[in-house]
């Protein structure tokens, strides 16, 4: 079986030699790239007109070509077949959405979301001596994990409650405004458990900046009609 999938419909039109030279060709972009073509259909009944698929899988050098370089890496392949016109197809990979957890993004969300080992131990069921290791990055996180990881904190992010009573939100309020101006980590961690536990306010959900959030924050969330006054 050629590295060039559907190869033997050059077979009848181009000689052993130039077949060869296009399979090495192929071969190296395979090895170097993870880069594959497929032929898909002939176009033209002599066989000088072609259509072809170009995909790039997953690569440990993670130099991955656009759309544009890699209909110019089939044109550049193929031009050893002399007179020959390709039409190219190309499928650029495309990085699962879950490659963004690393220890960092891990630290980051949990800090957002107020969440500790323990909270992820008790709601997996994974042991904290297999999470801590993945959090500080002493062990690889397999894609398995990573996924985990992921849809795990965008449910945390999707808790909470958006609609709240006039008193409800004036506290919340307040206590957003004594969060502003508190220096101390343990502190500030200590209001937003508060906000959590005592109204459902879940800072994570409204916003992801690191700045801080702040009343100014909250106000704005009302008048977008994101948060809901009631009563």
């Amino acid at each position: 079986m050629g590295t060039i999938k559907n190869i033997g419909i050059l077979d009848l039109v181009y000689s052993e030699a130039d077949i060869a030279k296009l399979e090495a060709g192929a071969a190296l972009h395979l090895r170097h790239s993870n880069i594959s073509f497929k032929i898909l259909r002939n176009d033209a009944p002599d066989g000088s007109t072609l259509s072809i698929r170009v995909e790039q899988g997953k690569h440990l050098s993670e130099n991955y070509a656009d759309k544009e370089r890699l209909i110019k890496i089939t044109k550049d392949l193929f031009s050893i077949l002399k007179g020959l016109t390709v039409h190219v197809h190309p499928v650029p990979y495309i990085p699962p959405v879950v490659d963004v957890v690393t220890p960092k993004w891990l630290s980051d969300k949990m800090l957002l979301t107020g969440t500790r080992i323990k909270d992820i131990e008790a709601n997996t069921g994974i042991e904290k001596t297999n999470i801590s290791p993945w959090i500080n990055g002493k062990k690889p996180m397999s894609q398995i994990v990573k996924a985990m990881f992921y849809y795990y904190f965008a449910f945390e992010q999707q808790k909470g409650r958006t609609t709240f009573t006039e008193g409800e939100f004036n506290n919340i309020r307040y206590i957003i405004s004594d969060l502003e101006i508190q220096n101390d980590e343990r502190l500030k961690k200590m209001i937003r458990e508060q906000l959590r536990n005592d109204y459902g306010f879940y800072i994570s959900k409204f916003s992801s900046a690191k700045k801080g959030f702040t009343v100014i924050d909250l106000l704005k969330l009302v008048d977008e009609n994101v948060i809901t006054i009631i009563g």
